[in-house]
């Protein structure tokens, strides 16, 4: 992300650990030069740690490629990649999913610095628990004095995930496994207070099915225009006529967004 002072700043998931658990880090760098007089530099200063990446534990499912990241209820593939907003004073939110309490949950870290030092909040970004959050997106509100908006969307856990996750590849069959719907959230506040205030902003929707099954896009997207939110997301609400997705009729996937009003103070 390019900053308004020209700056570049990119966050993302470390491995290299020597811990079970992952890293969001974040690096800064102060371009020069040019590129077509063979001068440019990118001139990055160290990482620096913007929160914990706690994904010990977490659900995996084979969908044909070895056991991955996944939403075991849904039934698709999921990562834990941090997304990243800016306010034009430098005031930068990272968020990302983790399995520190047992669910996929939303975390919240923000920089005040440029992204040359990080704070996590206390709590995740989502009120409610028993479900997995996940797939985030961010947006700051502009001149707002840190006010910011995150969409996800949340699936209920299916019985014992978070007991079994670490010996179980989940698989369809098993308890509540491709058989749980889904709902996207949009969830806004302010600073680090969180968790957030929170709506959900879809229908509820089944897990994809047929040539569709184990995938529901990899992203979704916010922006925010001033207490206006802008979400956009993929779900299943609709039906396929047979032949499409399956032999016979079966959720589609499509991709939906609206505008609506921040939750939030």
């Amino acid at each position: 992300m390019t900053l308004a002072n020209g700056n570049l700043v990119a966050v993302f998931n470390n491995s290299n650990t020597t811990t079970a658990n992952n890293q969001q880090l974040a690096v800064v760098c102060k371009p020069s030069g040019s590129s077509p007089a063979g001068t440019a530099h990118m001139n990055c200063g160290s990482p620096s740690k913007v929160g914990d990446d706690a994904s010990s534990g977490a659900p995996t499912c084979n969908f044909g490629r070895g056991p991955e990241p996944c939403i075991p209820g849904a039934f698709i593939r999921t990562n834990d990649f941090p997304r990243l907003a800016a306010d034009p004073g430098g005031q930068l939110v990272s968020v990302w999913q983790d399995f520190r309490g047992g669910e996929l949950d939303i975390q919240v870290s923000r920089s005040n610095d440029g992204g040359q030092t990080w704070t996590t909040a206390a709590r995740p970004a989502n009120p409610d628990t028993g479900f997995d959050h996940y797939m985030p997106a961010v947006d700051v509100v502009k001149g707002s004095n840190g006010r910011f908006g995150v969409s996800y969307y949340r699936t209920a856990q299916v019985p014992n995930e978070a007991a079994n996750a670490s010996t179980t590849v989940f698989a369809p069959g098993q308890p509540g496994v491709q058989a749980t719907a889904s709902q996207y959230v949009l969830a806004g506040g302010r600073g680090l207070n969180t968790p957030l205030a929170a709506r959900a902003i879809s229908p509820m929707f089944p897990p994809p099915s047929g040539n569709q099954a184990g995938f529901n896009g990899d992203y979704s997207s916010l922006v925010l225009v001033g207490d206006t939110a802008h979400p956009l997301w993929s779900d299943t609400r609709n039906t396929a006529p047979a032949g499409q997705v399956a032999t016979v009729p079966a959720p589609e996937e499509d991709i939906f967004t609206d505008s609506l009003d921040l939750p939030g103070r």
